[in-house]
C-alpha cells in the first residue's frame, strides 16, 4: 500500500496495553470501559497495527485480517515505525508522555487534536510534536506566518522544527529572505527552497506537510519558544489550502 494511502486511511497507533483493551472491545469481551471510551474519542481514522502486534500481545487475529496486513507489508514494524506512516504520527498510550506517545489520560494533545498553552506555560511538547510531524514529510513542508520575518533568531527556530532531508521547504521569500535561507542551508544542505509567492493574508499561521496534514497556530511561530503570549495549535487533515499554493 502506498504511503500516502496509508496516511489517509490510518489515523494513529495504539501502544500494546491500549491495543489489547481495544480489541477486547471490538470482540465484545470484558474490557476496561472508561479506558476504551478515552481511546474512541481519538478515533478519526482506523488505528494502524501489524501482525507482530497481535502476536506480541497474544491477541487472536483472523485469517482475513492477517492476510490483509501481511500483503500490505505490516508485519513486524516497531510502533514508532508504524506511527510514522499514519496521519497524526502519534502512538496513543496510558503510560508514557514523551512524543510520539500521547497519553489518553493527561496529555496536552486533546481528542480533537488541538492543544492550548497559556502565556506562562512552557510549550516544548508542542515544538516536539511539530518536529516529529515534519520528520515524516516525504515531499514538502509549507510554512506561512505573515509576521515571521520579525522573529528573533528565526534560523534557530526553523532548525528545531524542519528536518534536513530531500524535501521542499515552501516559504514566502519576502518573509524568509536569502540571508536566512543561506544560514539554514549550512546545517540543512539537503533542503530545497520554493517561494510561496503572493498569497492571501491570514491571521492564523500554517504549517502544512505534504499537502495532506496541517497545523494551524493561532499565534506566531515565535510563541513556540516565547511564553509571553498564549498559543493554540489545531492539527487536522488538509481540506482547504487557504490560497497557499
Amino acid at each position: 500500500m502506498r504511503e500516502d494511502v496509508v496516511a489517509r486511511k490510518y489515523g494513529m497507533v495504539l501502544d500494546h496495553s491500549l491495543f489489547v483493551e481495544y480489541w477486547k472491545f471490538r470482540r465484545g469481551e470484558g474490557y476496561n470501559e472508561p479506558l476504551v471510551q478515552k481511546i474512541l474519542t481519538y478515533f478519526h481514522n482506523e488505528f494502524l497495527t501489524n501482525v507482530g502486534q497481535f502476536e506480541h500481545n497474544k491477541v487472536q487475529i483472523d485469517r482475513r485480517l492477517k492476510n490483509e496486513l501481511a500483503q500490505n507489508g505490516f508485519i513486524n514494524q516497531t510502533l514508532q515505525e508504524l506511527a510514522a506512516l499514519t496521519t497524526y504520527k502519534i502512538i496513543l498510550t496510558d503510560g508514557q508522555t514523551n512524543f510520539p506517545y500521547v497519553n489518553v489520560n493527561d496529555n496536552k494533545i486533546k481528542p480533537v487534536i488541538a492543544t492550548f498553552y497559556n502565556g506562562d506555560e512552557q510549550r516544548k511538547e508542542a515544538a516536539d510534536y511539530l518536529k516529529n510531524l515534519c520528520q515524516g514529510a516525504k515531499k514538502s513542508i509549507l510554512l506561512y506566518d505573515k509576521y515571521i520575518k520579525k522573529i528573533p533568531h528565526l534560523e534557530d527556530l526553523l532548525r528545531g522544527i524542519i528536518p534536513n532531508k530531500q524535501i521542499q521547504l515552501i516559504v514566502p521569500f519576502d518573509k524568509i529572505d536569502e540571508n536566512c535561507r543561506k544560514s539554514l542551508k549550512v546545517t540543512h544542505d539537503k533542503l530545497s527552497f520554493v517561494d510561496l509567492g503572493a498569497v492571501p493574508q491570514h491571521h492564523d499561521r500554517y504549517l502544512i506537510v505534504d499537502g495532506s496534514i496541517e497545523v494551524v497556530l493561532t499565534s506566531g511561530f515565535e510563541y513556540l519558544q516565547n511564553q509571553r503570549k498564549e498559543i493554540s495549535l489545531i492539527i487536522r487533515p488538509v481540506t482547504d489550502l487557504h490560497g497557499l499554493r
